[in-house]
C-alpha cells in the first residue's frame, strides 16, 4: 500500500525514488506528463485541480528543510562574525 509519508521519511519522495519503485509503476515521463496535464487544466480554468497537481509535482523536487541544529549553528557563526566586524571598526 502506497503511503506518501513513508517515501518522504525514507528520502524516496523524489522523481528518481518513485520511478525506481517497481510497485508504483511510475516513470519520469509520466511525471512530466502529469505536469503538462496540470498546465492544461489551468488553461481550461480548472484552477483548483491544477494547483493540487502542481503542488504534488513540486513536492517531488523540493528539498527537505535544513535541520534546526544547522540553522542555529549558522546563526551563531553569523552573530560571531558580525561581532568581530564591530570590534574591528572600534579599533
Amino acid at each position: 500500500k502506497f503511503a506518501c509519508g513513508d517515501y518522504q521519511a525514507s528520502g524516496k519522495w523524489n522523481v528518481d525514488g518513485v520511478s525506481q519503485t517497481p510497485e508504483l509503476n511510475i516513470t519520469k515521463d509520466m511525471v512530466e506528463t502529469y505536469k503538462q496535464l496540470a498546465k492544461f487544466k489551468f488553461e481550461c480554468g480548472d484552477y483548483q485541480a491544477s494547483r493540487e497537481m502542481l503542488a504534488n509535482y513540486i513536492s517531488l523536487y523540493a528539498k527537505p528543510p535544513a535541520s534546526q541544529a544547522a540553522s542555529a549553528e549558522e546563526e551563531e557563526l553569523l552573530a560571531y562574525s558580525g561581532n568581530n566586524k564591530k570590534d574591528d571598526k572600534k579599533e
